[in-house]
């Protein structure tokens, strides 16, 4: 289980949010760009997106690719099931976690706590807060969509689940697939 950690969290916060899983899993605890020992002040936030953007680019979507990287290194270690990896992320990660398993198309389990009930959002004026824009993606789909995208995928939702993922849930249900698995707090 590859788990998310937040930017600003707290000490223990990732560590807590997963205590409740079985011992079956292997943790990994990542620090995508702008998170962590490789986060940035709040202050380059904005100059952070502006720049990312000249290049195609937005944080969520490298934040993506640094996931998938990790996904990639963790199938090579010894010990790890490479059809076995899971993403857990809270809040904002959350796209990040749901992006990147669409991308890798191999997840197994994603874990979820209060994600975003979409990308069609508006951004600070400081540009500070949650950077879950990708470029283009409006275009072809929105965050709450992508649950009904990821079958055979266990999805584990914690807390509440926005109204509009229930699109999901809903298709999920009319294919005959197995909808979301919700626990509490």
């Amino acid at each position: 289980m590859i788990v998310l950690r937040n930017r600003n969290e707290d000490r223990w916060d990732s560590e807590d949010f997963v205590s409740g899983l079985d011992d079956e899993w292997n943790m990994a605890f990542l620090e995508v760009r702008g998170v962590g020992e490789f986060g940035w002040d709040p202050n380059l936030q904005w100059h952070i997106r502006r720049a990312s953007a000249w290049t195609g680019r937005t944080i969520a979507s490298m934040q993506v690719y640094d996931l998938l990287r990790c996904i990639e290194f963790c199938r090579t270690l010894d010990g790890v099931d490479p059809g076995a990896i899971g993403i857990a992320a809270r809040d904002d990660m959350g796209v990040v976690a749901l992006y990147t398993a669409l991308v890798d198309g191999k997840c197994k389990t994603l874990i979820l706590k209060n994600p975003p009930a979409s990308q069609d959002v508006a951004s600070s004026p400081d540009g500070r807060g949650p950077a879950i824009e990708m470029l283009n993606c409006l275009r072809i789909t929105d965050v709450y969509q992508l649950p009904a995208l990821l079958v055979p995928a266990e999805m584990i939702f914690i807390g509440e689940v926005p109204e509009s993922y229930k699109w999901s849930e809903d298709l999920l249900i009319k294919l005959g697939k197995k909808p979301f698995t919700r626990m509490s707090n």
